[in-house]
């Protein structure tokens, strides 16, 4: 995109609708917004990268940290492909895309619960045990 600011979203869709995706797992979901040369913001070669929760800060005191990691990690494969590192950024998806699969470890919003510290309770992944799933998977 020439002379503007282009944004790419992306999901790991589930469900059998994109509304149904979108609602379930905002915790998957990321985006990257990117300055290209001669847009408005004269800045050339910027790019960011996020997840669209942002990170969560209305969850910043849970003694156990219940958000997902995924749509972060996303967000890093995301700034690996801008920077070339495509097959890193693949292997990381794979590990993702594993660990989801096989439903074994899910945070609370894949279990479409409330965010709350009881989740932990009914069944819920922490943020650490969610990512020590993917780890295992890139292993």
């Amino acid at each position: 995109m020439e002379g503007g600011i282009g944004a790419i979203l992306t999901v790991c869709p589930s469900s059998s609708t994109p509304s149904q995706a979108l609602q379930a797992y905002l915790g998957l979901m990321c985006f990257s917004t990117h300055n290209f040369a001669g847009s408005i913001c004269n800045f050339s070669d910027v790019s960011v990268f996020e997840p669209t929760h942002g990170s969560a800060p209305k969850y910043a005191e849970y003694e156990t940290s219940i958000v997902s990691p995924i749509a972060m990690i996303l967000s890093a494969c995301m700034m690996l492909d801008h920077i070339g590192e495509t097959e890193k950024a693949s292997k990381i998806r794979n590990a993702i895309s594993k660990t989801v699969e096989q439903g074994k470890v899910r945070t609370y919003d894949m279990l479409k619960l409330s965010g709350s510290q009881d989740v932990l309770n009914q069944g819920a992944a922490s943020t650490t045990q969610m990512t020590d799933e993917i780890i295992k998977h890139l292993k």
